[in-house]
């Protein structure tokens, strides 16, 4: 005797556009005799539920240190990265801009904000804060005879980066009235 319906129970995940994604465990009936028509097509939820596994995240692994570099920017002879210091919250980036000028950096979470890249991966390590230099879109001005030190607040590196790039983002790299900042290939020795 053929059976007119299949039952399985499984756990499912359905996603309807516009709505959150769903899940549990429901039953799923088929009429394996016909194509089903919308009225023969259910979805009912389970009398039981099933028990929720709870996953512990695991810490991620961070690389902690201070590194004394004094890197001048790839772009920019008048910025220096001076030192990093990772720690289990943040990368701290220590600049200095020696020279004459308007100088300001982005908030965080700005399209123009600075940001890490592990020159091995790609990863990418969003800005947290900044100290001691004009946010946009004031600006900060810089005699010849002073320098401004500012620190820049990152996302803790991860422990296998040996080398990042450090990226100011430029939307417009025609403007010739601003200078975007970028550090290439800084080792952490």
């Amino acid at each position: 005797m053929k059976l007119p319906h299949l039952f399985h129970r499984a756990s499912l995940l359905l996603a309807l556009p516009g709505t959150a994604l769903l899940s549990g465990c429901f039953s799923l009936t088929i009429n394996t005799q016909a194509p089903p028509t919308d009225s023969q097509v259910r979805v009912v939820r389970a009398a039981e539920p099933t028990p929720e596994v709870l996953v512990a995240k695991a810490p991620t692994a961070v690389r902690s240190g201070f590194y004394s570099l004094g890197t001048t920017a790839t772009n920019c002879p008048q910025l220096t990265l001076e030192s990093v210091q990772v720690t289990a919250d943040a990368t701290l980036l220590r600049l200095r801009f020696s020279g004459h000028g308007s100088i300001a950096t982005a908030p965080p979470g700005h399209e123009e904000a600075f940001y890490l890249q592990d020159a091995d991966t790609g990863t990418r390590y969003e800005l947290l804060g900044v100290e001691g230099i004009a946010i946009t879109p004031s600006r900060q001005r810089s005699l010849d005879e002073e320098s401004v030190e500012f620190t820049l607040r990152m996302e803790p590196l991860g422990r296998d980066v040996r080398r990042f790039h450090l990226i100011e983002p430029d939307p417009w790299p025609a403007n010739p009235w601003f200078h975007y900042w970028e550090f290439h290939d800084v080792a952490l020795r």
